[in-house]
């Protein structure tokens, strides 16, 4: 039995060209965005009455271990854009994952 061509089992070219575009044109950060509710300990500071400060962290794993990079507030834009095309990548992927896949199941045969 010939092989099928790996292109007869994409049904989504379209999935595909927009993870290359997105790997091509937007920058990815694998990670998850926490924002912390601080108190940093000054008496007479607006945190005693209960309106805390916030700070966001990037939490990431890097060289095998997890790692929370505080994220000033200047950058908080573009690493929440760079977070958000990371789970828009993973889900094309999953996408273009699953056609392969069922491509393949339908192509093996029958017993």
């Amino acid at each position: 039995m010939p092989l099928p061509r790996l292109e007869d089992w994409l049904a989504r070219p379209a999935a595909r060209q927009r993870a290359s575009k997105l790997l091509d044109e937007q920058p990815l950060i694998r990670g998850s965005l926490v924002c912390s509710q601080l108190t940093c300990g000054k008496p007479r500071c607006r945190c005693t009455r209960g309106e805390k400060h916030t700070a966001w962290y990037l939490s990431v794993r890097h060289e095998g271990k997890r790692r929370m990079i505080c994220v000033p507030a200047a950058l908080l834009p573009l690493v929440q854009r760079c977070v958000k095309n990371h789970h828009i990548l993973e889900e094309t992927l999953d996408l273009v994952s699953r056609d392969v896949l069922d491509a393949f199941l339908n192509a093996r045969p029958k017993r």
